[in-house]
C-alpha cells in the first residue's frame, strides 16, 4: 500500500515542524542582532530565548513521559545499575 502525500506531509510536519520553527527564529535573532539597535536588539534576545526556553521545559519536565524512569536507569534491568 502506499502512503498519501497528505499522510506524508503531516508525518513530515509533525516530526521536523517545531525544529524548523526553532531554527528560523534563531536565525532571525542572528540577523536581527546584526541589523541595529534599539528594537532590533529587543528582537534578537527574544527570539534567541525561545529554543532555551523550549529546551529547558524538556530539561525540567523530562519525567512526565511514559519511558521516563526507564531512560533514567530506575527501571528494568540495566547494565549501569551493577
Amino acid at each position: 500500500m502506499k502512503r498519501s502525500k497528505s499522510i506524508r506531509r503531516s508525518n513530515f510536519l509533525h516530526v521536523f515542524g517545531v525544529p524548523v520553527l526553532l531554527a528560523i527564529l534563531s536565525a532571525f535573532g542572528l540577523i536581527s542582532a546584526l541589523l541595529g539597535d534599539g528594537i532590533w536588539d529587543v528582537l534578537s534576545w527574544i527570539t534567541l530565548w525561545v529554543p532555551v526556553a523550549v529546551i529547558a521545559r524538556h530539561v525540567w519536565f523530562a519525567d512526565s513521559g511514559k519511558d521516563a524512569s526507564v531512560s533514567r536507569g530506575k527501571g528494568g534491568d540495566s547494565a549501569l545499575e551493577k
